[in-house]
C-alpha cells in the first residue's frame, strides 16, 4: 500500500467515528433488474416511507415508486437502511488484503474504505492487517494469516465469524468454531485467537466480555482470559503469568543460538498436547544445530500467530548502547557473524505478536560472535 494511502487510512482510523455523528454517512444499495423503487424501501429501509429520500438523493429514469428500474446502485444516508444491512467500512489496510462478496466465489484485493457487508470474507496474508469499522464506532482488527466472515448484527450489535487467525475487537461481537464472544459494553476490548485444534483463546484487554461455549456462559473482566476447547465449555477466568505459556496469546516467538535457549521457555507442547523439555543448550528448535553467533526466529504458539521478533546486541548487559536494534521476520534465520565483529556479547528479544504489539524483552544471554560466517 502506497504512503499516501497509509496516511488517508490512519487518519481515518482516528476521524470515522466522529464522520458518523458529526456528517451525513451513506453506504451503497444494489437494485436488482425489475425492482422498483417502493420494493427496494421495503426491504433496505427502516421506514419504507423514505423511498422519496432515494428518488432525491439519486437520478432514476422515473419518478415513479412502482416502475421497474434497471439493474443500478443506489445511495442512501446509513442512517435510514436497517441495522442487519448497514455497511461496515474498511478504514486501515496493509499490504496485500482479500475480499470475497458473499454472492461470488472470487478473491480480489480490497481497497481502503470499501463497503463491507454481512457474508463478506476477509482474508489477511502473511505480513498485511486490516481494519473494519461498523456503523456505530464499533471495530476489528484483522492480524495477518487471519480469515474472516462477516455476520449480521444480533440485536443491533455487529460482528464477525473468525475462522483462523487473530482478531482484537472493540465493542463488536466474535464467533470461532468453539465460542461465541460478547462484549458487555460497546468500549470493551479483547484479543480472540483460534489455532488449528480449534481452541479458542480470549484475553480481555478493557471493560468486560461474556464466553459461550457447550452451554456454559462466563463472564471475563478486564486482566482474565479463558481458554475454550471443542466440545468442552469455557474454563474459568484466570489471570495470564508474567511469562505466559507456549501457546497463549502474547508469547509468539523464540530465538535460539549455538550457546544458549532463549526467551524464557519453560516447556512446550508435544504431540498430544503432552509436554515436551525444553530445548537443550546448543540445540536449535525443528532445526539441529546452529553456528555460534546464528540467531533462530520461530514461532512456539500453536497457530504459529507472530510477525517476529525485536532484537538487540550489546557489549554490555545493560543495553546501554546496543550495537545492533533491528526488528526480524519469523521464521528468520540471522547470521550475525555477517554484520558484527568477532567477540563476545549479550543479547535479547522481544516477541511481535500478529497485530503488531511488541512484548517485553527477555533476560540478557551471551552470544559469542566468531566473525566470517561463523567458519
Amino acid at each position: 500500500m502506497r504512503k499516501t494511502g497509509l496516511l488517508f487510512a490512519a487518519l481515518a482510523a482516528l476521524l470515522l467515528p466522529g464522520l458518523a455523528r458529526g456528517a451525513e454517512e451513506f453506504q451503497i444499495l444494489k437494485v436488482k433488474k425489475g425492482e422498483t423503487l417502493r420494493e427496494v424501501a421495503r426491504a433496505y429501509l427502516a421506514e419504507p416511507g423514505n423511498w422519496k429520500e432515494l428518488l432525491r438523493r439519486n437520478s432514476l429514469p422515473s419518478t415513479d415508486p412502482d416502475a421497474a428500474l434497471p439493474a443500478m446502485s443506489l445511495s442512501v444516508p446509513a442512517a435510514l437502511v436497517k441495522a442487519r444491512y448497514r455497511a461496515a467500512r474498511l478504514i486501515y489496510l496493509d499490504n496485500s488484503v482479500l475480499l470475497r462478496r458473499s454472492d461470488s466465489s472470487d478473491w480480489n484485493e480490497a481497497y481502503y474504505s470499501e463497503q463491507l457487508f454481512p457474508r463478506d470474507a476477509l482474508r489477511t496474508r502473511g505480513g498485511s492487517s486490516a481494519e473494519v469499522r461498523f456503523y456505530g464506532g464499533e471495530t476489528l482488527r484483522v492480524a495477518s494469516n487471519s480469515l474472516i466472515v462477516l455476520r449480521q448484527p444480533v440485536k443491533e450489535a455487529p460482528g464477525a465469524e473468525m475462522l483462523v487467525g487473530v482478531l482484537h475487537s472493540k465493542g463488536a461481537r466474535v464467533v470461532t468454531r468453539t465460542a461465541v464472544i460478547v462484549p458487555k459494553t460497546r468500549d470493551t476490548e479483547f484479543d480472540t485467537t483460534m489455532d488449528r485444534n480449534l481452541k479458542t483463546v480470549v484475553n480481555v484487554t478493557r471493560g468486560a466480555a461474556e464466553v459461550e461455549a457447550s452451554g456454559r456462559k462466563v463472564e471475563v473482566t478486564e486482566g482474565y482470559r479463558v481458554e475454550v476447547m471443542p466440545g468442552i465449555p469455557p474454563s474459568d477466568p484466570f489471570k495470564p503469568s508474567a511469562s505466559p505459556a507456549p501457546g497463549e496469546i502474547g508469547y509468539v516467538v523464540q530465538v535460539v543460538t549455538a550457546e544458549v535457549a532463549m526467551g524464557g521457555i519453560g516447556s512446550s507442547q508435544g504431540p498430544g498436547g503432552t509436554t515436551a523439555a525444553p530445548p537443550a543448550p546448543g540445540a536449535g528448535v525443528n532445526s539441529g544445530r546452529l553456528r555460534p553467533g546464528v540467531i533462530k526466529i520461530e514461532t512456539i504458539s500453536m497457530n504459529g500467530a507472530a510477525q517476529g521478533a525485536h532484537v538487540q546486541v550489546s557489549k554490555s548487559r545493560d543495553f546501554s548502547s546496543p550495537v545492533l536494534d533491528k526488528k526480524y521476520m519469523a521464521i528468520e534465520e540471522v547470521d550475525l557473524n555477517q554484520v558484527l565483529p568477532a567477540g563476545n556479547y549479550f543479547y535479547r528479544a522481544a516477541p511481535i505478536d500478529l497485530l503488531g504489539f511488541e512484548g517485553r524483552f527477555g533476560e540478557p544471554r551471551p552470544l559469542r560472535i566468531t566473525g566470517s560466517g561463523g567458519r
